[in-house]
């Protein structure tokens, strides 16, 4: 899920926080994922009840799965 992405001792990583970082967060980009179980379906009260979502995937049926999004790009990253 983006490990790696922001070193470990890079100040704006947040994985130790992750729970906390999700709630105040007030966009999120996802890049190839979907908000799943494990991201709780982008739902409060682990989001906030208004966040944007930006969804980035190659295949048009994982767009607005969980949440619609406020944007959404359909192809590839690179």
């Amino acid at each position: 899920m983006g490990k790696g992405v922001v070193p470990d001792s890079h100040p704006l990583n947040v994985s130790a926080a992750r729970s906390t970082a999700l709630k105040q967060a007030d966009l999120i980009i996802l890049f190839g994922c979907r908000l799943n179980w494990i991201l709780h379906f982008g739902l409060p009260p682990r989001f906030q009840k208004n966040v944007k979502v930006i969804q980035v995937d190659i295949y048009p049926e994982e767009i607005d799965h969980s949440v619609e999004s406020s944007s959404k790009l359909i192809g590839d990253c690179r």
